[in-house]
């Protein structure tokens, strides 16, 4: 947890002030986001892994295990034991039957950390401003021919309201190093599924890997941005049937 003094520090802001400008961008308090972020985190890993709740509560920063339930259960509604009984049927709310489908077998991958130039937007993932995001950050003058282009899926939309979604869409190597926020992405071990096709389709990939593939891998998914990487796209091919996108999904 950052100090009071050093945001203080760093914006040149006294705590009241920054509090104020925090929330008018935000919408909530630091206190109040920072929360909601660590109640998120933990059901995360709730679903994605098989770590005890207890030891989750701990490694998303609450002090035990009951600070964890009473603010969990204040912002959902039912207690985190709850949500991990009902892993299954949250995950396969409004889905169609994959028992019969061929099963999904990602590549396991290891990515290094590296860096991209971004821009950023809080929205619905399912949502046309995503392509406005790109159309702006495509009106820079980039010159490198081997950028590699991808999208940051920063929250999971079953646990967080479409309001505060975040996604960034992001160029490495970009030479407007001025102008752009630049952020590093994380490496580790990540699952790798191809998505063939228009990304107006690209949710029926999800909802196989989320309704499918997690509920059947023994593999523990980490809370961590899942990553798409935007292989093929209009700039190689006019037909949407042709697009290439790998979708990465953190691991443990």
């Amino acid at each position: 947890m950052i100090a009071v003094s050093t945001l203080e520090k760093i914006s040149c802001y006294s705590y009241r002030n920054l509090q104020r400008v925090f929330k008018s961008v935000y919408g909530e308090t630091m206190g109040a986001y920072q929360t909601r972020l660590k109640v998120e985190n933990a059901y995360k890993r709730m679903i994605f892994s098989s770590a005890s709740i207890s030891d989750i509560a701990l490694e998303v920063g609450f002090s035990d295990l009951q600070a964890l339930r009473k603010a969990f259960t204040k912002r959902y509604g039912f207690s985190p034991s709850h949500a991990r009984k009902e892993k299954p049927a949250l995950l396969q709310s409004d889905l169609p039957d994959f028992s019969l489908a061929p099963p999904l077998v990602p590549t396991m991958v290891a990515l290094p950390f590296f860096d991209i130039y971004y821009q950023s937007i809080k929205t619905d993932y399912d949502n046309f401003e995503i392509d406005q995001l790109w159309d702006r950050l495509m009106t820079y003058d980039f010159s490198h021919f081997d950028m590699q282009y991808y999208g940051v899926i920063n929250d999971e939309p079953l646990i967080t309201d479409s309001i505060h979604c975040r996604y960034d869409a992001g160029i490495t190597q970009a030479d407007q190093k001025g102008q752009l926020p630049k952020k590093t992405i994380a490496g580790g071990r990540y699952a790798q599924f191809v998505h063939q096709g228009d990304y107006n389709k690209i949710d029926l990939s999800y909802d196989a890997i989320f309704g499918h593939w997690l509920l059947q891998t023994p593999l523990d998914v980490s809370e961590k941005p899942i990553l798409e990487h935007y292989v093929k796209f209009d700039e190689h091919t006019p037909h949407k049937e042709e697009y290439v996108t790998h979708i990465y999904v953190p691991l443990l």
